[in-house]
């Protein structure tokens, strides 16, 4: 797991293509995710599951 922070571990973050990834807002006020992308966005083309789904195992904390 890799947690990001504006103000304690700033950085980018790169997903290969085919790897599923979770993202979850930790801060009780402001989350903000950025996504910079070569081509336009197509909600076709990706697959979305909750994160309580099970399908990613994802520690909670």
């Amino acid at each position: 797991m890799i947690e990001l922070s504006p103000t304690e571990n700033y950085q980018r973050l790169t997903v290969q293509p085919g790897l599923w990834v979770a993202f979850e807002g930790l801060d009780q006020k402001q989350n903000m995710l950025l996504n910079l992308a070569s081509m336009t966005h197509d909600p076709a083309e990706a697959e979305n599951s909750p994160i309580s789904s099970g399908v990613i195992a994802y520690p909670r904390f």
